[in-house]
């Protein structure tokens, strides 16, 4: 909380301009781009007579976000800083109107409210805010990040027929990975888009060491499986399948073939054959030929 303060307030940017840069980043990041388009809410009262007017003003704001690898997180957010401000002064023409002339429809939206949480004093008297969250969700991807006291609290909601719990949630991951590393980052290639967990889960992927039988060669272990279970499907290439004991008497004659031209042990034998289920069938020939 103070960090991100401290930040904004020396590099003269917006809180919300540092969070929709780093929401426009993981959003390209996501898409295996190094550009994306979202929409963003607005409160509409750029007209200083609004300010102490009680009304719905909010407006819906489209927002692009393109960046370097190579650039620092400052010129990022910068630019966002200015595309948002320069984006509200052509207010006036709806989003609604633009989308319907233009023919395009955001799907993402991100709502960044630095103040709703707070209380309000109206002419002496204190009324309490209270945050009412529902279900409703107008665009597939909707990320709304409120601020209060102790920290901040995000709100997402999403069609679930477009974005499954889990996609959401490394999504979120992936955003608080972003917004710490923008604090500490020289260039945007530095900062890290998973989070510790998430990567001790990938290496914990590659940890596949079992013990095994190292007396045992590959043929060794395919007999024994043949043993076991003859009639399964051992080999599938497009609509042909091969059963073990199949797979098993095609290389046996296949290794017959190769020791008749004096193949034997230790042996270099090369195999040039189209993409086809004899890769295999005329490796395992080789190997069972020596």
């Amino acid at each position: 909380h103070e960090q991100i303060s401290n930040y904004v307030k020396s590099h003269g940017i917006s809180e919300n301009a540092f969070f929709l840069g780093a929401f426009g980043y993981t959003l390209a990041k996501f898409n295996g781009t190094n550009s994306c388009c979202f929409s963003t809410g607005y409160t509409g009262r750029i007209d200083k007579r609004l300010r102490n007017t009680i009304g719905m003003f909010v407006q819906t704001l489209p927002m692009t976000c393109h960046f370097d690898e190579n650039d620092s997180p400052e010129i990022l957010l910068k630019e966002i800083y200015n595309d948002y401000y320069i984006t509200k002064q052509n207010h006036v023409f709806s989003y609604g109107e633009l989308s319907k002339q233009y023919g395009f429809n955001l799907d993402v939206s991100f709502v960044f409210q630095a103040t709703l949480l707070s209380d309000y004093v109206i002419e002496g008297e204190n009324l309490e805010f209270l945050l009412q969250m529902d279900n409703i969700c107008i665009a597939p991807f909707e990320f709304m990040l409120l601020k209060n006291e102790q920290g901040y609290v995000v709100d997402c909601h999403y069609f679930t027929e477009k974005y499954t719990a889990d996609f959401v949630q490394g999504f979120l991951d992936s955003y608080v990975e972003v917004v710490c590393g923008i604090l500490s980052a020289n260039k945007l290639s530095d900062i890290s888009l998973v989070c510790k967990k998430a990567e001790t889960q990938i290496h914990s992927f590659n940890e596949t060491d079992v013990p095994y039988d190292t007396t045992k060669t590959v043929v060794t272990l395919f007999r024994e499986q043949v043993k076991k279970t003859p009639d399964q499907v051992c080999l599938v290439y497009e609509n042909k399948q091969f059963t073990y004991s199949e797979v098993d008497a095609i290389t046996d004659r296949i290794a017959q073939y190769l020791r008749s031209l004096g193949v034997q042990k230790n042996t270099v034998t090369g195999v040039l054959i189209p993409r086809c289920e004899y890769m295999l069938l005329c490796s395992l020939g080789v190997l069972k030929a020596g």
